[in-house]
């Protein structure tokens, strides 16, 4: 059941952000989404994460929430 949670959430992040996983890797920290989304997230930024296909159709509060 946790692992259905936590599925779920990347999912979501990677909906967020236009970005797989797998594939993606932040060139000054090397993290991988979750880890640049933690970052963003404590950092107090996490509107950065936003893709760009989201980028001017979205409502802020929600990506937040979601995030």
């Amino acid at each position: 059941m946790k692992s259905d949670v936590f599925n779920y959430g990347v999912l979501l992040l990677e909906i967020v952000t236009g970005k797989k996983n797998r594939g993606f890797s932040h060139q000054d920290h090397h993290d991988n989404l979750l880890g640049r989304a933690w970052r963003l997230y404590k950092a107090g930024n996490s509107l950065e994460l936003l893709g760009a296909t989201l980028c001017n159709s979205c409502v802020d509060f929600e990506v937040l929430r979601t995030i």
